[in-house]
């Protein structure tokens, strides 16, 4: 017997409201995969030495900040936690409706019995 779960389409599904959302983040992390990809590290210290010293100070000061505050590691734990928990949630729910989709059974009354 069909369920009337709102947050089901009429088909039985989970809507995908995020799905271009997903395909746009994936297009920028090829992107960036493609950037990164053609970096020469080497190549681009030696032609911009000064950069690569303000980008390796200001990684060391992020870094050390991070380390050495109490609030900002309690934030930064904080976050994780959250964001650990948030994906652990999307996963037993999908999971769980995956289990209750192979599972359910759709049981149409039958003209010939009675009652």
């Amino acid at each position: 017997m069909p369920t009337n779960n709102s947050i089901h389409e009429p088909n039985g599904h989970r809507p995908q409201k995020h799905e271009a959302r997903l395909e746009s983040f994936a297009a920028v992390a090829r992107q960036a995969k493609g950037a990164l990809g053609k970096l020469d590290v080497q190549d681009s210290v030696r032609n911009y030495p000064y950069a690569a010293v303000a980008i390796a100070g200001g990684a060391g000061l992020v870094i050390g900040l991070t380390v050495g505050s109490r609030l900002i590691r309690m934030i930064v734990g904080s976050v994780g936690v959250f964001t650990v928990s948030e994906l652990l949630r999307r996963y037993a729910r999908r999971a769980l409706d995956e289990m209750v989709d192979e599972y359910e059974v759709d049981v149409a009354p039958d003209a010939s019995q009675p009652g």
